[in-house]
């Protein structure tokens, strides 16, 4: 990566949802509610201006398995 801004682009909100899977446990993860959180944190992104990848925070609140 060349600049600051897309090693920003490409950590988060990637490190919020590694944060999660690495601290929760299996029986408190929680998808929709993770789903809610995470558009929280939109805005401490955006007041630290963070350079993130928006586009993650337009996912749904749904799982499905195969």
């Amino acid at each position: 990566m060349k600049t600051g801004d897309e090693v920003e682009y490409k950590v988060y909100p990637r490190a919020i949802a590694l944060a999660e899977v690495a601290w929760s446990s299996k029986a408190n993860k929680n998808y929709p509610d993770f789903i809610k959180r995470l558009k929280g944190n939109q805005s401490l992104l955006d007041g630290w201006k963070v350079n993130y990848a928006k586009h993650v925070f337009v996912a749904k609140d749904t799982v499905t398995t195969r």
